[in-house]
């Protein structure tokens, strides 16, 4: 097609439309479906990942399409930062790479999302290629929201581990649950 020979899509312009909560993914598929060649970048899939209107169905467009580069951790880290789709981002890119190891800033960052976070938490511990960190830990005990369910959930998980003295100093000034996580 001769179109395709002269349509430049910079990554700031795929970036800017994966980043629309509104029409990003309609925006997306317009976009690609002018140029197959196009290189899709970790800026690109991170925005997707974390755009939290239309993030899942940016992620599906992105993830069909032939020559997807490697899912990075900061993609990952976006998706478990996502406040609205993390889990289901997360499960997304799992479905592409099913080996992938999940990783301490991408379990902090779930452990860190106040709305979402606690199901991308439980999922991402339900996967054979996640180990618990003390930074996950403290991760936890500093979000406001949902600190007490996420530090119950890493615990039991992982029955061996430990609190350790800087998770009680964060639970100690998270205002949001205090008493719970000191009670925990």
């Amino acid at each position: 097609m001769k179109s395709e020979s002269f349509l430049k899509i910079t990554e700031g312009v795929l970036i800017r439309t994966t980043r629309n909560h509104n029409l990003g993914n309609k925006l997306l598929e317009t976009l690609l479906s002018r140029n197959r060649y196009i290189k899709i970048t970790e800026g690109v899939m991170s925005a997707a990942a974390s755009n939290e209107g239309k993030g899942v169905e940016s992620m599906n467009i992105l993830l069909a399409r032939d020559g997807v580069s490697e899912i990075t951790e900061a993609v990952w880290v976006a998706a478990a930062g996502n406040w609205t789709y993390a889990k289901q981002v997360l499960e997304l890119l799992l479905a592409k790479d099913k080996d992938a190891e999940i990783t301490e800033p991408v379990l902090t960052a779930a452990a860190r999302n106040g709305r979402d976070g606690l199901k991308a938490l439980e999922f991402l511990l339900a996967t054979e290629n996640t180990n618990i960190t003390e930074a996950a830990i403290i991760a936890a005990a500093g979000n406001l929201d949902k600190g007490k369910h996420m530090l119950d959930l890493l615990l039991t998980n992982d029955s061996s581990l430990s609190v350790p003295e800087a998770v009680v100093a964060v639970a100690a000034g998270n205002g949001g649950c205090r008493k719970e996580l000191i009670a925990t």
